[in-house]
């Protein structure tokens, strides 16, 4: 049977280092025998018009790069889903990790190995997806596959970007450390599972996958196919308490603390008279919004997964 393949490729992933992968992947292709294009991006958000084209009639629709444009292709694709008829099968999404944070992927068991990477496009599994999507200040924002970060979160998200000379995990812990002294506790009000709570926080996270910031596990339960997000909401504490709590969230095992409460909803509402920042997937929204709103589109997208 033939295959049509789309590829995004984002030479500009882990601080430029993704344009090393081009010839390779460029090289790779050239073996298979699968029809295929190919898109190497010079900016932010050119993909996204490519993509609302060709989902429909493509088989897979990959993106090489980081969480940004992992980010970008699903917004492309879940554009085309409102747009076209639901009837007609939409092309499944393949993730090639050349970026920095690498984070979605983990929920995929795909390896950061671009050798590895590439056979699962041939050999992975596809399963169906939950996606969700963000309303800010009564307009629709975008879509998330990943999280959503409110408060701390987004403004370490937003201090991360200024950095340009570490990787990885370095880069939000040195965020995280110039954010302590920086960032504004706000006082919310949010609506969940029927409840509304108003309390003064340090972060809200919701999840859809279990990871962000380059290896912090904040929603460490969450599934990209349950039907609901994972949503963690950290009460607002001391400088001293925030540094003491890192190290579980970076494994996972905060969920157990006082200072913290965990959820499960597929919607969410968030208000508060105070500027928020928030991001999505990494990628900055705003960094002063007041209303939110965020609901789950369940078994959105399929994907493929490494089962191995």
């Amino acid at each position: 049977m033939s295959r049509k393949w789309f590829l995004i490729i984002n030479p500009a992933s882990n601080r430029g280092q993704g344009t090393k992968a081009v010839s390779v992947i460029r090289e790779w292709l050239a073996r298979q025998e699968i029809e295929h294009e190919i898109l190497v991006t010079t900016q932010s958000a050119e993909a996204m018009p490519y993509v609302m084209e060709k989902a429909f009639d493509h088989d897979l629709i990959i993106a090489a790069g980081g969480d940004g444009t992992v980010h970008e292709v699903i917004n492309g694709m879940m554009q085309a889903r409102e747009n076209k008829d639901q009837s007609k099968t939409m092309a499944c999404l393949g993730i090639l990790p050349i970026g920095s944070g690498n984070d979605f992927v983990k929920m995929l068991n795909v390896p950061v190995s671009l050798p590895r990477a590439l056979d699962i496009l041939l050999k992975g599994q596809s399963m169906k997806m939950d996606v969700g999507r963000i309303s800010v200040d009564g307009n629709h924002s975008r879509y998330f596959n990943n999280n959503i970060g409110i408060g701390f979160d987004a403004y370490v998200n937003y201090e991360s970007i200024k950095i340009k000379r570490l990787r990885g995990v370095a880069i939000y812990l040195t965020a995280v450390v110039k954010s302590l002294f920086a960032y504004q506790h706000p006082t919310v009000s949010y609506t969940l599972n029927g409840n509304t709570v108003e309390r003064k926080i340090l972060m809200l996270t919701v999840g859809n996958g279990l990871c962000a910031g380059g290896g912090f596990y904040i929603t460490p339960d969450a599934r990209l196919d349950d039907g609901v997000f994972d949503i963690c909401i950290v009460d607002s504490m001391s400088k001293p308490g925030m540094l003491r709590s890192l190290p579980r969230v970076m494994k996972g095992t905060h969920t157990f603390l006082k200072t913290v409460s965990m959820h499960k909803s597929d919607r969410i509402e968030i208000h508060s008279k105070e500027p928020l920042p928030i991001h999505a997937d990494g990628e900055v929204v705003t960094l002063d919004a007041h209303s939110i709103q965020m609901d789950l589109v369940p078994s959105a997208i399929q994907v493929l997964h490494n089962l191995s």
